[in-house]
């Protein structure tokens, strides 16, 4: 696993232009292909770019961030489960993302999401459909256990910053906002 530098990440930020003024390169955690991170009080900020064929599982509030990086095509580490045919037919992501929720306790409703890459391919489409129903249920169990949660439109943005100060999502100035569905 590559862990990007605050050199390397603001690079990228401004390759991509993002609007760099209010953003501090040492508060952001850059998620790397095939893991996630957990937004902290001193980097409230994750890094997800470079989604080509992979998926980004994202989940915010105010002080509560959550992000991964799968890749549906490439399989390792531990993000999905096969069955004997190598069909994935779970990510454990979403094990991860209920297990931060639950340790974490954050306050509000919590926005859960999924964007799509550049160039999504029959594999991507299968598991972001496979994401869509786990969504459906993890935001079924955090409403039974009093947690409020939401579910986002699916995105298509190949890099984004999930920024857990103020529960939203930065992307790059010379593309869409993300919008939270009513």
């Amino acid at each position: 696993m590559f862990e990007y530098n605050k050199e390397i990440i603001l690079r990228i930020l401004k390759l991509e232009e993002f609007e760099l003024d209010n953003l501090n390169p040492n508060e952001i955690q850059h998620v790397p292909m095939h893991q996630y991170r957990v937004s902290k009080k001193n980097s409230p900020y994750l890094l997800v770019e470079n989604l080509q064929v992979c998926i980004g599982l994202y989940a915010y509030t105010n002080n509560f961030g959550f992000a991964a990086h799968l890749n549906p095509v490439v399989m390792r580490g531990n993000e999905f489960e096969c069955d004997k045919n190598k069909n994935i037919i779970y990510c454990r992501r979403i094990d991860d993302l209920f297990n931060a929720i639950t340790n974490i306790k954050p306050e509000g409703n919590i926005h859960i999401g999924i964007a799509l890459g550049l160039a999504p391919v029959r594999e991507t489409y299968q598991q972001a459909e496979m994401l869509d129903k786990s969504i459906d249920e993890l935001i079924f169990k955090l409403n039974t256990m009093g947690i409020d949660a939401t579910k986002l439109n699916i995105q298509h943005n190949h890099i984004f910053i999930l920024d857990s100060t103020n529960g939203s999502i930065i992307t790059p100035t010379n593309t869409k906002k993300f919008t939270r569905r009513k």
